[in-house]
Parts: C-alpha cells; structure tokens; sequence
C-alpha cells in the first residue's frame, strides 16, 4: 500500500459497497433518449468543433465547440436515432420490473 499522501486505495468490496450506496441514493434514471446522447457525448464530443477562419497559409482552423451547443447536438441526434429506431420497428416494450402491474393498480 501506497504511503503517498493523498493517495488511497481501495479493496474490491470497498469499491462495491460504495457503487451500491451511490446506486441506493440515485434519485433520477435517464431514458433512452439520455442513454444514447451520453454515449454519443463520450464517443465524438472531443472532436466536436467549428470552423474558425483560416490560418496564415490558408489552411482551415477549427475551435472546440462551447459545451452546451456540444450536449445539445448530442441530444438532437439521439431524438432523431429514437425517431429512427422506432420507424424501423427495433424499439420493443418490456414490462416495468418494480412497479405495479395494470391489474395491480386497478384493484386497489
């Protein structure tokens, strides 16, 4: 073990109990909608910029996109993959695991 300060390590249960606590106390799950543009954000948002005139041998420059108009196109092209997805018939529906089913809810 590492006698570094500010560096610590942990066990594999150690890890384990905190991502289950972090799970516990989780108040928000995201849609598919969500899912998609986090991964469309983590596969091509570092590449993402914008022309930005020409350099002194007229060659093109490009600056980074600013964060925000990043997150929004990620979030069109997953609206429109969806879109995509759901003309194409390749969206299925599968039945909510923790909930109440219909006939549940109309019992009570």
């Amino acid at each position: 073990m590492s006698k570094e300060p500010g560096v610590r390590f942990f066990t594999d249960e150690q890890v384990y109990r905190k991502e289950q606590k972090r799970h516990q106390q989780a108040t928000h799950a995201g849609s598919l909608h969500a899912a998609i543009a986090e991964r469309v954000l983590g596969t091509i948002a570092i590449a993402m910029t914008e022309p930005d005139g020409e350099d002194s041998s007229g060659r093109a420059r490009f600056k980074a996109m600013p964060p925000r108009v990043v997150a929004q196109r990620a979030c069109d092209i997953a609206r429109h993959m969806v879109a995509e997805f759901q003309e194409r018939g390749w969206l299925y529906e599968v039945p909510f695991a923790d909930g109440p089913d219909e006939s549940e809810a109309e019992e009570k």
